[in-house]
Parts: C-alpha cells; structure tokens; sequence
C-alpha cells in the first residue's frame, strides 16, 4: 500500500513540474473513448456503370423485353446485395474454410488457365488413336436370353428347376417369369461392368454369365434382383472401334486431353512461385 502511495506522490510530482505529461495522458484517455464509441467507418463498395449495365442487358434478354422502372431498381439492389456479401464472405475466409467456396474457386481458376484449342488436324487425330487405342476397344460382351423371377416370387425357389426343364424342352420363355423395363429378357452385348452397374445385377450374376457356355439353358443363377434362368446366344471378344465411327468424339477427347495438359503446364508454373511447407502432426 506504502509502495503505491509513494508511486502515485512521485507521478503528481512528475505532472506539477511538466504540465504537458498531465495533457498526454488526457489525450490519451479521451482518444481511447473516441475510439471506442464513435461509428465504424463504412467500407467502400465500387460498382462501375459498365456492371450495372451488363447486369441491366442480361435481365432484359431473359424476360425478352426492356426492364421497367421498378425491376431495374431491384435487379440493382439485388446486385448490391449479392456485393456486400461476396465482401463478407471473403473477410470471414469462407474461401478457405467452406468446402463448396474452395471447389467452386478451384473449378474457376482451372478454367481460366485454359487457353482455347484449336482444332486437331486429321494426323493428329490418327495419332491420339493408334496411341490411346486401348480406350477406344469394348470389353468381352455375351448376348443372351434369361427368364428373371424377383425375389419373393413362387419360382424363385423350386419352381426354377421345373421351368428350366421346359425350357430345355423348346418351351417360349415368354412363357415365365416376370417382365421388367429395369432387366429386358434379351440383352444385347452386355459387358460385365454394364450388368453390374447399369442393371444392378451385382458381380456373382455376372462372373456366372461369363462361366456359361454357349446356346443351352442353364440355371439357376442369382442375383441381387433374383433368380435367373441364363442362355448365352452369342459371346463377343474385344473390339476396337473403327476410327472414322468415332472420328467427332476422338476430336473432343483430343481437345479435353490438350485442354487438361495446358492446364497442368499453366499449374506447374504457378507453383514456382510458392514455398510449399509440409507440416507434419
């Protein structure tokens, strides 16, 4: 307590001799409250004329006519809107703490690091196919009959057997089992990946169709449907597209590849302008 009277005796002594100490100190406490009471300033939000105007020209042609008054108003006031919020959410960081923000950015910047490609000529096209030939061939494929019975169904148990025989026996095999548009009765040069995805038959029905040897009825076979009585008409082995039957889409997949491959260039380069450092836990 001494220590603190003395303390207080010495600074009073310090402000009768210097005056202007005791008006530093005043200054200084009437700023603080300044500051803490008066109104934050606004931030400045710029919009030029030529954005309202593009703004004004992209309403217009989706209503197919001129804006009024009122709506010019408010597509404006939307716009300002839509300004005030891009600034707060770029001052709060949701650029780097909002997944969706980050992705939708990435996806902006990729696209803008892409320079237009031109058109291959027809030798390049030739090239990317002979070199990439591998994408361009089908997979193994069977084509064949089934009877399907969903599971639930009288003949997906026993009954399968007794309708298998007659199968065998030249009976119409629109005779049973159940039509569905999900799993045709017939299907055409279907590979395992299509029966698996495409049909939702899963990889045991598949792997068994792949086992069956041709032009007999064999069964039964399940899968994630149901149960299914199998004939294989015709199996058919890998085939490599002819290039003029998929000349327009060799095109696009050149220009896509080219595209991707600027990009990377474009990234590679950007990246030299960074210091990456690997924070391990």
């Amino acid at each position: 307590m001494t220590d603190r009277k003395d303390a207080a005796s010495k600074l009073w002594a310090v402000v009768r001799r210097e005056p202007l100490v005791l008006f530093i100190i005043l200054g200084a406490m009437l700023y603080g409250i300044w500051m803490a009471l008066a109104p934050r300033e606004k931030r400045s939000v710029r919009i030029e004329a030529s954005a309202l105007r593009a703004l004004e020209r992209a309403e217009e042609e989706l209503l197919g006519r001129p804006l009024e008054g009122v709506e010019r108003d408010r597509a404006r006031e939307n716009f300002i809107d839509d300004e005030v919020l891009l600034r707060e959410a770029l001052g709060r960081g949701l650029q780097w703490s909002d997944p969706r923000v980050r992705k939708r950015l990435l996806q902006v910047m990729r696209g803008s690091l892409a320079e237009r490609v031109p058109d291959p000529s027809v030798a390049q096209l030739q090239a990317h196919f002979r070199d990439n030939a591998e994408r361009f061939t089908t997979s193994e494929s069977a084509t064949f009959q089934h009877v399907f019975f969903p599971w639930g169904g009288e003949a997906a148990g026993e009954e399968a057997g007794k309708v298998l025989e007659a199968l065998r026996s030249g009976k119409d095999p629109d005779q049973f089992g159940v039509s569905s548009p999900l799993v045709p009765g017939r299907m055409k040069k279907a590979t395992r990946g299509s029966l698996i995805r495409t049909y939702g038959l899963g990889p045991e029905f598949a792997d068994g169709v792949e086992r069956l040897p041709a032009g007999q009825w064999h069964g039964p076979l399940e899968s994630l449907r149901g149960v299914h009585l199998v004939r294989v008409e015709e199996r058919h082995p890998p085939q490599t597209a002819a290039f003029e039957e998929i000349e327009d889409y060799l095109r696009q997949d050149w220009i896509f590849v080219r595209t991707r491959e600027i990009q990377e260039e474009r990234i590679a380069e950007l990246r030299e302008k960074y210091r990456v450092e690997m924070v391990e836990e």
